[in-house]
């Protein structure tokens, strides 16, 4: 993966473009989905002498894409600063990425319409009464709890009956169908 490094108003000597690749270099170590890397360096006629340099940071991983920008005296503590912007960035990235593949519980069945052997573990046993109580009432109770699922009686058929609620607030009854 090759680091593009382009320059605006100023020049760039080989030792600074050598230290900038090398810092720049570690992240494609920590990162190696990276597709694109672009540095975009700019020398400012600003005030302040501590916000002379501009080095602009771009990062496309395909599934995100980080962006640091630093403004500092020099070329090297721009790109140190920078560097340690797109460190936290990946670190939050990753993080959410460990979130979300721990949160993701399913069971996978190795044929449509095959069930578990006995020996394979359940992900997780609930018990539940189901009570007896019309629809109305279902819904009602669903809105108390907050919960996605709830089982019941139906108050005529006596059998148990699954209400679920959808994310966008829709709701489905599942009934059995007597054989």
């Amino acid at each position: 993966m090759e680091i593009q490094i382009t320059t605006k108003n100023c020049r760039l000597d080989n030792r600074t473009r050598s230290y900038i690749q090398r810092k720049m270099g570690r992240i494609t170590r920590i990162l190696p989905q990276i597709s694109e890397f672009r540095i975009e360096l700019d020398e400012e006629q600003t005030r302040s002498q501590a916000d002379h340099f501009i080095l602009k940071a771009t990062l496309n991983t395909g599934a995100d894409v980080l962006y640091a920008e630093e403004r500092a005296e020099n070329l090297l503590t721009a790109a140190d600063r920078a560097v340690e912007v797109l460190n936290q960035q990946i670190d939050h990235a990753k993080g959410k990425m460990e979130v979300k593949a721990r949160n993701r519980e399913s069971i996978r069945l190795s044929q449509p319409g095959t069930f578990l052997s006995p020996k394979e573990p359940l992900i997780r046993r609930r018990k539940q009464e189901a009570k007896p109580m019309t629809v109305e009432e279902a819904v009602n109770q669903m809105n108390l709890s907050g919960e996605e699922y709830l089982l019941f009686l139906g108050p005529d058929t006596k059998r148990v009956n699954l209400l679920r609620r959808f994310a966008d607030g829709k709701f489905e009854l599942v009934e059995p169908v007597p054989e």
